[in-house]
């Protein structure tokens, strides 16, 4: 969350480094509050987006990380966005999904980029896909 982290471009996320992060939430810490919130959101997030399909999070921040995975059918490392949601009260939930990273982005094209005041209601649905199923969401 340093100067250089907020220049990020949510269109290219994940042609940057492994552990780059974009975030909402403006870094000041002398509000410790705040930052914790957000420490909380990056390193222990509340909730697994995939125990709410059917339901509904407002959502008034997010972060993104681009994290590397092991790719178990390739063997192959691939570049993923994790996906936090940040609601109002600071709950978070998050998942490792194309499915919600391009809902995200395309809640920033919709509404502007985040925060979103009054929070933004994510409903939250897993649509199948040729090998299995992916997560993603409903704004409004």
């Amino acid at each position: 969350m340093t100067n250089e982290l907020a220049t990020v471009n949510i269109n290219t996320m994940l042609s940057q480094d492994a552990g780059t992060m974009l975030c909402s939430i403006e870094a000041d810490p002398s509000d410790r509050e705040t930052m914790a919130r957000v420490f909380k959101a990056l390193n222990d997030p509340t909730h697994r987006v995939a125990d709410f399909i059917n339901k509904e999070i407002p959502v008034e921040n997010i972060l993104i990380e681009a994290a590397d995975i092991l790719n178990e059918d390739t063997g192959e490392i691939d570049r993923v966005p994790r996906v936090v949601l940040i609601t109002p009260e600071g709950e978070s939930y998050q998942a490792v999904s194309m499915g919600m990273f391009n809902a995200v982005k395309n809640a920033f094209r919709c509404y502007g980029k985040a925060p979103w005041k009054p929070a933004l209601t994510f409903a939250i649905k897993q649509k199948p896909v040729k090998n299995g199923s992916m997560l993603t969401a409903d704004v409004y």
